[in-house]
């Protein structure tokens, strides 16, 4: 794949990421399930400000880790979340734009659209 490639609800990057230490709820990979977790994951973080939010899905093993960059005063608590490293190396990335609750609804195809370029 090359560095970035255009797809239809936007651009496709080839990222290195470095090793990410991250509060995180993992969630089976479906769409619905998916989709009714994030507003609670959000929920529970209070202020999403400064926070880098992302989902990973690891060799397609049937789950989704919601997850967030760990701030520095978030504490030992960590909001009841676990603190998980997302491992460094070569990730795909779809940016979705727009508010919730329609962004919700592109979830779906963006799975889609990184599967179909995942090597």
């Amino acid at each position: 794949m090359a560095e970035e490639i255009e797809s239809r609800l936007g651009r496709i990057s080839r990222v290195t990421r470095e090793e990410l230490v991250v509060l995180s709820r993992d969630a089976p990979l479906d769409l619905t399930t998916v989709q009714a977790a994030w507003p609670d994951f959000e929920a529970i973080l209070g202020s999403l400000k400064g926070r880098k939010m992302m989902g990973v899905i690891f060799n397609r093993d049937d789950v989704y880790r919601l997850a967030t960059s760990k701030l520095d005063d978030d504490g030992a608590a960590g909001y009841g979340l676990e603190e998980t490293v997302v491992p460094g190396g070569d990730y795909l990335r779809l940016r979705l734009h727009g508010d919730p609750p329609e962004i919700y609804a592109r979830i779906g195809a963006a799975f889609d659209e990184l599967f179909e370029h995942a090597v």
